[in-house]
């Protein structure tokens, strides 16, 4: 959560930089190798395809706290095995977190170990 901002500053001005590229470089490379200049981009998008498939899993319909949960795991290579109940939390578990937010930050003195175990795990 600490660097979003920086990454998505960085993924917007890398979209930009790359969609000027291709504006510029499209029209000479459509006018000298012709049809040609699709099978480049075919097979550009068949190796993003591929890239995607095997590491990005399905983040559709998560939280963000599902989201860093799944890439807490770190199912490199594996992003298709990963399973829709990673990471989801019963009402019992987000109460039990809000309980234990609330009592760390009542007392700050208190170090981890003081907390109640059921706290830390969101079970109270």
């Amino acid at each position: 959560m600490r660097v979003r901002a920086k990454a998505i500053s960085l993924s917007t001005a890398s979209n930009w930089v790359f969609n000027f590229a291709l504006a510029w470089a499209g029209p000479p490379s459509l006018r000298n190798i012709a049809y040609k200049t699709y099978f480049i981009f075919g097979t550009f998008n068949l190796a993003a395809f591929i890239h995607i498939f095997f590491m990005f899993p399905e983040t559709a319909g998560r939280t963000l706290e599902e989201v860093e949960e799944i890439f807490a795991q770190g199912n490199t290579f594996t992003a298709w095995r990963v399973d829709r109940s990673v990471g989801r939390r019963t009402l019992g578990q987000v109460v039990g977190l809000k309980d234990y937010l609330v009592c760390v930050t009542s007392y700050p003195h208190l170090s981890v170990s003081d907390v109640p175990l059921s706290y830390r795990l969101g079970k109270a």
